[in-house]
């Protein structure tokens, strides 16, 4: 926690510079000037995504990634004796404000801008926002000894058999996990999920143990 009010005040800090240095353009103007520099100019331009990416960018997305991380890493188990993996408490709250927060922007678009081309656009995206809530708070990974099954990107879930998987990898630059099976289907686990380890550590066990089986096959 500590470690989250740190980068949001690193983040607010950076915020505040930025809006600070573009309510002042007298303190900047002049040097642009003496360099021949208009705000116009492409490299003028180019020096402005750089800092937004490096000055905003940065904080914001380690702010992002702490808060991601807040919560338990433990996992559950349901009446029926699925061990139950859900997103971290740190994800749900910031990806809930975050819906929220951008439905709201999308549907008072239009009324702050009467002008605005196709407004049911923008309410039709602010309603895609609000669903999205539901499939964050209800998604969760759930595997017992002989199944795992695993919530989609639309609400829906998949089923998968351990006896069919062949490979776990990691795909870092995604920042999920993609679980491959003998029937080419795939299941995608991020990292938000608490208890990856358990969960990780079971599907390795799986593989383990059916390539024993398959080496004893042909070993006969």
């Amino acid at each position: 926690m500590t470690r989250v009010l740190c980068l949001f005040v690193l983040t607010a800090v950076a915020f505040g510079l930025v809006a600070f240095i573009a309510w002042h353009p007298e303190l900047w103007e002049p040097w642009l000037d003496a360099q021949g520099i208009t705000r116009d100019d492409p490299v003028f331009l180019r020096g402005v995504k750089v800092m937004l990416v490096v000055v905003l960018g940065v904080p914001l997305t380690a702010l992002i990634y702490a808060i991601g991380r807040l919560g338990s890493d433990g996992t559950q188990k349901d009446i029926h004796g699925y061990t139950v993996l859900r997103l971290k408490a740190g994800t749900l709250w910031f990806m809930t404000i975050a819906c929220i927060g951008c439905a709201f922007l999308f549907f008072a678009y239009p009324e702050l801008d009467p002008e605005a081309p196709h407004p049911w656009a923008f309410q039709a995206a602010g309603l895609f926002c609000l669903f999205c809530i539901p499939v964050f708070l209800n998604a969760k990974v759930r595997f017992d000894a002989s199944t795992l099954s695993v919530s989609n990107s639309f609400g829906g879930r998949s089923t998968h058999h351990w006896a069919d998987l062949v490979d776990v990898r990691e795909v870092a630059e995604m920042k999920h996990y993609l679980f491959t099976f003998r029937n080419g289907k795939t299941a995608r686990v991020s990292y938000s999920y608490a208890g990856l380890g358990e969960l990780l550590e079971t599907a390795k066990s799986k593989i383990n143990v059916h390539a024993g089986t398959a080496d004893g096959r042909k070993g006969r």
